[in-house]
């Protein structure tokens, strides 16, 4: 597996917006809080692509997510596709049952694992 990416000083802040980035156990981790949705979409997109430089285990963490729209499922799918061709993979965590019941509608579940927690998507025992 390759080695984390290290994000470049002063490409993406350690809080950017609605979300934070950072290294843990080997993978790159993309959290995620607050709402996602059109307006707050350049301060997700920024730090996901930023994390998907380079073929690494990417976890974005929703769980403090409070609300997600569509463009958000746009930019998951988005990630997932710049993750995969950099032969990297993507995890999700999301505890809120409403988190994974939207990633199922906009068909995410069937291409990325779900988790729970954080320690289980960087031990990757996926919830399918």
């Amino acid at each position: 597996m390759p080695e984390p990416v290290l994000l470049p000083a002063g490409r993406v802040p350690p809080a950017w917006g609605c979300a934070r980035t950072r290294l843990l156990r080997g993978a790159t981790v993309v959290e995620l809080y607050g709402e996602i949705d059109l307006e707050t979409a350049a301060a997700v997109r920024l730090p996901l692509d930023a994390a998907t430089e380079r073929g690494v285990h990417l976890v974005v963490d929703m769980r403090a997510v409070v609300f997600f729209d569509g463009t958000a499922l746009i930019l998951l799918h988005r990630t997932h596709h710049q993750v995969r061709e950099r032969g990297g993979e993507l995890s999700i965590v999301c505890a809120r049952p409403w988190h994974g019941r939207v990633l199922a509608l906009g068909g995410l579940t069937v291409l990325v694992p779900l988790f729970a927690t954080l320690q289980q998507a960087l031990d990757r025992d996926g919830l399918r």
